[in-house]
């Protein structure tokens, strides 16, 4: 049996976040690995620890969420410990925010948080002005590449040591994405929303927005693959031969 990458719903998770995390983590990683949900009661269970490869944690439509998920010692050990000792952690908007050590949102500082797996901080919102087009200097093996994401709102990081920069915001300095080192384990964080991809009907009917080209159009759908297979699969566990 292939090793899981699991995505936790629970009931304040943003549907189109979860949603877009396991659609576009299936396109990329099966059949080598099994794509599934995790809630919190099996978080707290421990068992999934010894077959999971990556965890994701997305974006939420409630911050209750997390903040339940947070009271919850047993969980947080279990996600810590799983890192730890070699896991890979993937984080999304809310899910970034809570996997960062302090979370600075709209000036009101919250932390130290209890998952704490990237010992920066995470503040926001650094988009405004309502859903739009942001160009995002994206790197790839080393090269960048000029994405749009279309998305309200997104938090930034605050460097912190031993922190790689996955991508920017179009200002050039704002940190859109990061990878970290934690334990044996690596943490990758999205503040970033591409996870949902969008459709080409959507984006050239917004309000406002030019005439995309076709090749435009597929860079736009091509932002969560590309996103999330270059960084994610860092130190990935396999089954032993």
């Amino acid at each position: 049996m292939p090793f899981e990458v699991l995505v936790f719903d629970g009931l304040g998770i943003c549907p189109d976040s979860r949603t877009g995390l396991l659609r576009a983590l299936y396109s990329i990683l099966s059949p080598n690995y099994w794509i599934g949900a995790v809630d919190q009661t099996q978080l707290r269970s421990g068992k999934w620890t010894h077959t999971c490869s990556l965890l994701a944690l997305p974006h939420c439509s409630d911050v209750e969420v997390y903040s339940r998920l947070g009271q919850d010692s047993e969980a947080i050990e279990q996600i810590r410990e799983f890192v730890q000792s070699g896991g890979s952690f993937l984080g999304i908007g809310g899910g970034a925010f809570f996997a960062s050590a302090q979370a600075n949102w709209v000036g009101r500082m919250v932390g130290p948080t209890a998952l704490a797996l990237w010992p920066g901080t995470s503040t926001g919102p650094c988009l405004r002005g309502g859903p739009h087009l942001h160009d995002l200097s994206l790197n790839i093996d080393n090269n960048r590449y000029q994405c749009y994401l279309f998305w309200e709102d997104g938090g930034e990081f605050e460097r912190a040591p031993r922190t790689d920069v996955l991508a920017r915001y179009n200002d050039e300095k704002s940190v859109a994405a990061i990878h970290h080192v934690s334990g044996e384990g690596n943490v990758v964080l999205w503040h970033a929303r591409l996870e949902c991809a969008l459709g080409a009907q959507l984006v050239r009917g917004t309000c406002g927005m030019p005439n995309f080209s076709d090749e435009e159009i597929m860079v736009i759908y091509s932002l969560p693959i590309n996103g999330l297979n270059t960084e994610i699969c860092i130190g990935l566990r396999t089954m032993p031969p």
